[in-house]
């Protein structure tokens, strides 16, 4: 595959943009040592402070220079500069996350906001957009692999915490705006404030932030399949995002109080779709809510052992379409932990409960009771309004650190009252000697059934209908290498090469011979591949080039994979970036990037007839997009100000469904988009 076929417009680019890249020298102006250390301090991968080297995971870091220099509008940019990830999709318009070649959506990658899980709860799934404003981001921390060990089953594949941002220096308060435009019609649209505390007020700390918005996800065709092109929409038809954001944190000594609330709406200019036989297919309008509490106090009981309970709490509905009932859950879980540390050795300890408690919100202009209830589990009788699960887990790690070197092996046991139980270890060992590191990492993280795998089916579960199963844990077993070189301070290397295999299958599941579609165990998808990224960071200059592969090597799980090839579907199998950002004055700064994306599994008709048929599926082209823009910044001042045009070519990245018998095939993004960006601190 030829990922360098790139247009002649951007080859022209690229070409004027070459004498912007600085000769290496000893003197080169780079970034402070105080920064270099606090990019590459990580908390992530062990819930204790790390280097990106030491840390027993593979580790990228996003910080809030990295996203305004990239230019990133949400959360669908920021990821696709992750190596090993990519953006994929579920229903319509549905931005989802693809991790390692494999589609990790519905229950495999948590995201966080601070720490607290925003995953939804009944499905598993955390829909990208417009929800969390970029602006307020501080940083970004990934793990490109299993998290289970740490955060349970709802991290099989990655982990994403968005830290936001607090001022570390002044109080005061700061706004900013953003407005994009579209060929036609507004892009990004976004407004916020965030208020600081006083930060030398060490016992008392607060910050309070609000944001609202819209962003159009598409404004281009929507292709269903080549055989019934009259259920396409309207190239002027659009998705637009609506939310609304408020987050807050408090800490008084020791104890930390945090929220985080976010409303958002997903419209479509219409319902429905049909076909001249009837045919329907509701893409919008949904809703989402999700509401979040966390509060813990630490007790320092001596000089190296601290004890930690926390409470947290997590409310979440989705998929609320307009008068209808809709699923609502809340978890509450309950939490201790124990963490002892010395300058050779490190234990971390913990257990948690959680209850999950789902209940029916019934909507009186609902008369037909589209949504009936949950099941507790397959066998069950009695279709539940208010359903109750307990969940309890344990986990351990220790990391032993001598020379240049550190060993960690961790274990987490769940168990829970509908899926049984699950075991999660981990085995780490990593050197970094003067320039060089590595690491050597084996791992094993499970997807735990959500009350949504037990419960839904298309059309019910009818005893009528074959007996089906209860839906239990998938799992993962993950082997990854990394070597990096750090050619000076601020200009290193890092490569990754990993294999991973996912047994017991949690299938979407569409049954031809009984006309319905469910959650169930099936067969085996696995995927090897290679990450490379190289970069360099100065106060001037700075570039980034990103690489990765991946490559399909079980291919079981037949929901997930394409016929025409072996490749899952939706999800490219290699990706590049490249990004280049200069100073060109004190107060102006440039930035480009550039990203290519290989060729996408998709659908070619609605349905495969059977396991044979290879003509139900086909691959996209090879894909590229630019973006430039520029950056205002007076040296003292705390206006700024940046004008920005993604996808400068109007090349429309096409996004695909990542899996067969979706319903739906795949859908341009958004094309070109001049924004204007603006912030100002009080």
């Amino acid at each position: 595959m030829n990922l360098l076929r790139v247009p002649v417009p951007q080859c022209w680019l690229w070409a004027t943009l070459l004498h912007w890249i600085p000769s290496y020298s000893a003197s080169a102006e780079e970034l402070s040592l105080n920064n270099l250390i606090e990019i590459a301090r990580v908390t992530i991968a062990t819930k204790t402070e790390r280097s990106i080297e030491s840390a027993p995971s593979s580790v990228t870091v996003i910080t809030h220079d990295d996203i305004k220099r990239y230019m990133c509008r949400d959360l669908v940019d920021v990821l696709n500069l992750v190596p090993g990830f990519s953006i994929s999709k579920d229903l319509g318009w549905d931005m989802a996350l693809a991790s390692r070649g494999i589609f990790a959506f519905e229950g495999r990658a948590l995201f966080m906001v601070n720490g607290m899980q925003v995953t939804g709860l009944y499905f598993g799934n955390y829909i990208l957009g417009n929800d969390i404003p970029v602006h307020m981001i501080d940083r970004i921390e990934v793990i490109r692999g299993p998290g289970s060990v740490i955060y349970g089953g709802s991290a099989e594949l990655a982990v994403i915490n968005v830290i936001t941002r607090s001022d570390k220096n002044t109080a005061g308060t700061q706004v900013f705006a953003r407005y994009g435009q579209l060929e036609k019609d507004a892009g990004h649209r976004d407004i916020g404030v965030r208020y600081d505390s006083d930060p030398a007020n060490a016992d008392f700390k607060y910050s309070l932030s609000a944001f609202a918005g819209d962003a159009v996800w598409s404004n281009k065709e929507y292709r269903f399949f080549d055989y019934a092109p009259e259920r396409n929409a309207d190239k002027d038809k659009q998705s637009i995002r609506d939310a609304y954001t408020t987050m807050g944190s408090l800490n008084i000594g020791k104890t930390q109080a945090k929220f985080y609330a976010r409303k958002n709406t997903t419209v479509t200019t219409e319902d429905k779709y049909s076909d001249t036989d009837g045919y329907t297919e509701k893409l919008g309008n949904f809703k989402h809510d999700e509401h979040n509490f966390y509060l813990e106090h630490a007790f320092q009981i001596g000089e190296n052992f601290s004890l930690t309970p926390f409470l947290d709490y997590q409310y979440s509905m989705e998929w609320q379409y307009p008068n209808e009932s809709v699923r609502a859950i809340t978890r509450n879980k309950a939490g201790l932990s124990a963490l002892y540390h010395s300058d050779s050795i490190e234990i971390l300890t913990g257990a948690e409960y959680f209850v999950d408690d789902a209940r029916m919100i019934r909507n009186k202009n609902d008369p037909d009771d589209s949504i009936k209830g949950f099941y507790k589990n397959r066998n069950d009788p009695i279709l539940h309004d208010n359903l109750q699960i307990a969940s309890q887990a344990l986990y351990s790690g220790l990391t032993y650190f001598w020379n240049n070197y550190s060993a960690s092996a961790g274990i987490r046991y769940d168990s829970n009252e509908v899926y049984g139980h699950a075991t999660s270890p981990r085995l780490g060992l990593t050197a970094s000697i003067d320039k060089f590191h590595s690491k050597l990492i084996y791992s094993e993280a499970f997807r735990a059934p959500t009350t949504g795998n037990n419960t839904y089916s298309y059309y019910g579960i009818d005893p009528a209908k074959p007996w089906r199963e209860d839906v239990i844990p998938e799992t993962v077993q993950v082997a990854e290498l990394e070597l990096g070189y750090k050619i000076s301070p601020a200009f290193k290397i890092v490569s990754n090469v990993y294999q991973q295999t996912i047994r017991k299958v949690i299938e979407f599941y569409y049954d031809i011979d009984n006309d319905d579609t469910y959650s169930r165990n099936g067969g085996k998808m696995g995927s090897q591949g290679i990450e490379l990224e190289n970069s360099y960071l100065s106060t001037d200059f700075d570039a980034k080039l990103s690489l990765s592969y991946s490559k399909l090597t079980d291919k079981t799980a037949v929901t997930y994979i394409a016929r025409h090839r072996d490749a899952v579907m939706g999800v490219p199998d290699s990706k590049a970036s490249l990004h280049l950002s200069r100073k060109l004055t004190p107060a102006l700064r440039a930035n480009v990037n550039q990203l290519f994306v290989g060729k996408i599994a998709t659908m070619a008709v609605k349905n495969c007839e059977s396991e044979s048929d290879t003509t139900c599926t086909h691959d996209t082209k090879v894909q590229n997009v630019t973006d430039v823009g520029v950056q205002y910044n007076e040296p003292g001042s705390t206006l700024e100000l940046a004008l920005n045009i993604q996808d400068a070519f109007n090349q429309g990245l096409l996004v695909a469904t990542g899996y067969l018998d979706s319903g739906a095939d795949d859908f341009k993004w958004k094309g070109r988009e001049v924004s204007l960006n603006t912030s100002y601190k009080f």
